[in-house]
């Protein structure tokens, strides 16, 4: 009888310390968010601190580099610049419409004869896959144009060969001519 006894006395002593764990969990968890909400660090004073400082003098000088975009944009003006200076009437579809301009980057118009050009500005020791040609020579027979090809690098073997076979005009290393 006395074990039986023993027994019942362990149900409700471990239900009353089941509870005591989870008012223990519950009291930890509430300490550990009052702590953390309390003491957490605030970043926000960086921000502040640096709106408040005024920049350095020379900061305004040095030149910022070049996005790879900004310069396939200049070189594509610069292209159409000298087009323009020839008598081209020139659309710029790459400044335009960006990646999705087709392999085209160039419009060109002159005495009802139309051209497309497509400028890629690489770093010298790059090199051109036929697939640029393709693409440009697709456009250009879907609309009775000229193809044109204009890169800062080497065309591959295969590029030139596919140019030649597809009447595209190529200018490799081709680049851009600085006053001094």
């Amino acid at each position: 009888m006395k074990s039986v006894f023993i027994g019942l006395l362990s149900v409700p002593a471990m239900f009353v310390l089941g509870i005591g764990f989870l008012f223990l969990g519950a009291l930890t968890i509430s300490a550990f968010f009052y702590i953390y909400n309390k003491f957490k660090f605030d970043f926000s004073y960086k921000k502040k601190k640096e709106q408040q400082q005024p920049a350095a003098a020379n900061d305004n000088l040095l030149p910022k580099p070049k996005t790879n975009k900004q310069k396939g944009d200049e070189y594509e003006r610069y292209i159409g610049k000298r087009y323009e200076n020839k008598g081209y009437r020139v659309e710029y579809t790459g400044l335009k419409k960006g990646k999705a301009d087709g392999g085209v980057d160039l419009i060109l118009n002159k005495d009802n004869q139309t051209c497309f050009v497509q400028c890629k500005n690489w770093k010298e020791t790059a090199i051109i896959r036929e697939k640029y040609i393709y693409q440009l020579a697709g456009a250009a027979a879907q609309h009775k144009a000229k193809g044109i090809f204009y890169c800062t690098c080497r065309l591959s073997r295969e590029a030139k060969s596919a140019a030649r076979d597809l009447n595209i005009q190529t200018y490799e290393n081709f680049k851009i001519l600085r006053r001094q």
